[in-house]
């Protein structure tokens, strides 16, 4: 009888994530395979998912891309044994599956048999020992990811949203329920302007507070992208659509010089423009702001 391949029942790797990677990144299957150090049909079978990337072969993958490893593998589901697919690429709008977290694990209390109590030691520990915060009802908080795009000339590319009357803004957003802020970075960047980008290099994570009546506190991760000739010309606004009988989120885009920015943005949003800036140009002052302020300035 003739032999039937069968696909491996673990992948450690998202075929469709290193292919889009791949593409994104402007090389072949050959190209890519030799950068790696593998044959090129060996290539083709793991972008297929015919074939598991070794964790070795994954690294150099992602190092040969540019690309963060975690956006190429796949996440363990915590249910079973085989990893469930990675959510990148996703198209604009698609909702994100929900985690099933596992069911909890009984816990010998001395309670008779059948009726332990079912708490898992490790929560009834941080319920001790973090009285002052609620760990069933958390205070609102959001995350979130965006973009700082720079021309040739170092103008950041920044949107102006139509709620907010003139103040302009980075590409980027608030993240879904149980969505990482790399994906919402990535999703966000389709949606407002058409570009898919690659979030290989994060400059900075700024914190900001809440703003009562209008949003909670938040926490952004801000990733670079430098734009290639042409690509301006790509840009589409609000290119993830428009609500039936809803205004469009965004109404203008613009390059911004270093001077302009105090005109057209609230402050903290200027600062978090020259900061990300800076880390763009320095790599040691890459890390955490509050409000666009390092730690430092605090002090």
């Amino acid at each position: 009888m003739p032999r039937v391949r069968t696909r491996p029942s673990t992948l450690y790797h998202e075929p469709e994530a290193v292919a889009w990677a791949r593409q994104k990144a402007g090389l072949t299957k050959r190209q890519l395979a030799r950068l790696v150090g593998i044959s090129e049909q060996l290539m083709g079978e793991i972008e297929h998912g015919w074939r598991s990337a070794t964790p070795a072969n994954l690294i150099k993958i992602a190092d040969a891309l540019n690309c963060p490893i975690v956006v190429l593998e796949r996440k363990r589901c915590p249910a079973c044994e085989a990893p469930e697919p990675h959510p990148m690429p996703q198209q604009p709008g698609d909702p994100l599956p929900a985690a099933d977290e596992p069911p909890p694990r009984p816990v010998d209390d001395g309670s008779p048999a059948g009726t332990g109590s079912t708490e898992e030691p490790l929560r009834q520990e941080n319920t001790v020992a973090h009285r002052d915060t609620d760990l069933q009802h958390p205070g609102q908080r959001r995350n979130g990811g965006a973009w700082l795009i720079l021309d040739d000339q170092d103008r950041a590319l920044l949107v102006q949203p139509s709620y907010k009357d003139g103040v302009y803004h980075l590409v980027g957003g608030g993240a879904h329920s149980n969505e990482p802020p790399h994906l919402a970075a990535v999703r966000e960047a389709r949606e407002e302007i058409g570009l898919t980008l690659i979030p290989h290099t994060l400059l900075i994570t700024d914190w900001v507070p809440d703003n009562p009546g209008r949003s909670a506190e938040a926490t952004t991760l801000v990733f670079f992208h430098r734009l290639a000739p042409g690509e301006l010309d790509k840009i589409v606004l609000n290119a993830g659509g428009t609500p039936e009988g809803e205004d469009p989120e965004l109404v203008d885009y613009k390059l911004l010089a270093d001077e302009e920015l105090d005109a057209r943005c609230a402050p903290y949003i200027a600062r978090r423009v020259r900061e990300a800036k800076a880390a763009v140009k320095d790599p040691t002052l890459r890390g955490y702001r509050f409000e666009g302020h390092r730690i430092a300035d605090a002090a």
